[in-house]
């Protein structure tokens, strides 16, 4: 059986996973020989393409489909030039409109006109879809923005680290 990647039967593995894979963790699967990642934030489907077409993007989500409007947000509604971090929303037919029976929920999630996901990214120079991390997971320290992932990504820089877990605690 033959498909975009090659023969089907010979492909060792396609890795899907829904947050941030942080800076060259797609380099690195590929480099091990375990086949192609996929950072897949929109549904399978519709990234596999990229994946073909631009391996050198493998850190990305891909590019935004005609199904659904997607935006990057900032707290106020307004939409934040590229290469600038700030929340996914989304809206379109295949977009949740509410949580069911959960209108403070609903609320929350529903404002200026889109779904906000709770995810942070950004897009690039090719419009391809980078998440950075989860909105949540940001950590506001030394009048700073600082987002979990980053410092875990500094953090295994170093030789000597393998993998690193970084959250918040709140200040007292």
């Amino acid at each position: 059986m033959r498909c975009a990647f090659g023969n089907l039967f010979d492909l060792v593995g396609i890795f899907l996973t829904g947050g941030t894979t942080g800076p060259s963790k797609g380099a690195n699967v590929t480099n091990l020989g375990w086949g192609t990642m996929i950072v897949a934030w929109f549904p399978p489907e519709s990234v596999a393409r990229f994946a073909y077409e631009a391996p050198e993007k493998l850190d990305a989500c891909g590019k935004v489909t005609r199904s659904v409007k997607v935006a990057l947000l900032d707290d106020d509604g307004n939409e934040v030039p590229c290469g600038e971090a700030s929340e996914i929303c989304a809206h379109g037919a295949p977009v949740t409109h509410s949580y069911f029976e959960k209108p403070e929920a609903t609320a929350e999630i529903r404002q200026f006109g889109w779904h906000h996901t709770g995810d942070v990214g950004e897009f690039d120079e090719d419009s391809y879809l980078y998440i950075v991390d989860r909105k949540k997971d940001m950590v506001a320290t030394g009048g700073f923005n600082l987002f979990t992932s980053e410092v875990e990504a500094a953090i295994t820089e170093l030789p000597q680290v393998r993998e690193a877990a970084v959250f918040g605690i709140p200040h007292e």
